[in-house]
C-alpha cells in the first residue's frame, strides 16, 4: 500500500493575483487530471484547499509507486487553461509505502505511520519545489 500526498504550489499567489475563480479553475483541472491518471483501484480525495491524497492499495513495491507518481506528475503538471488564460501547475508530492498482507486490515498504527512518513516526504518535496520552481516527488524511507 502506498500513500501519495500532493500539494499545489503557488495557490496563494494565483488567488491574490488573478482571483479565486482562477484558483478554482486550476483546482478543478488538477482534480480532473488526477482522476483521469489514477488506476481504478486507487482512492483519491481532496484533503485541503490545495491538497490531495492518493491511496494506491494494490502497489507492492515503493519503486513501482514512485515510478507511477513521477509519470503522473509529468502528465498533470501541464499548463492549465483558466478563465484568465493559461497558468502553470507546480506540484509537490510526498510518497510513503508499507507492506500490508492481503486481506489483512490496515491497522491504525500502519495508517498513522504511513501518513507521518508521507507528510515528512511532502515537506522535503515542497522545499525542493520552492527552490527549483519545478514539480517534485519525494519518497520516504521504507520502514
Amino acid at each position: 500500500m502506498s500513500l501519495l500526498l500532493l500539494n499545489l504550489h503557488g495557490m496563494r499567489y494565483l488567488n491574490d493575483a488573478y482571483g479565486q475563480g482562477v484558483g478554482d479553475d486550476v483546482i478543478l483541472a488538477l482534480a480532473e487530471r488526477l482522476r483521469e491518471s489514477r488506476k481504478p483501484s486507487d482512492y483519491l480525495a481532496r484533503i485541503g484547499g490545495d491538497s490531495f491524497a492518493l491511496i494506491m492499495s494494490d502497489v507492492v513495491l515503493q519503486h513501482h509507486a514512485f515510478t507511477f507518481a513521477r509519470k503522473m506528475f509529468g502528465e498533470i503538471s501541464a499548463p492549465t487553461l483558466t478563465r484568465d488564460g493559461e497558468h502553470d501547475i507546480c506540484l509537490a508530492g510526498g510518497l510513503a509505502s508499507q507492506t500490508v498482507r492481503p486481506n489483512s486490515p490496515a491497522t491504525p498504527d500502519i495508517v498513522d505511520g504511513l501518513l507521518k512518513r508521507a507528510e515528512m516526504a511532502l515537506a522535503d518535496a515542497k522545499q525542493n519545489t520552492r527552490l527549483k520552481k519545478l514539480s517534485d516527488v519525494v519518497a520516504a524511507p521504507i520502514n
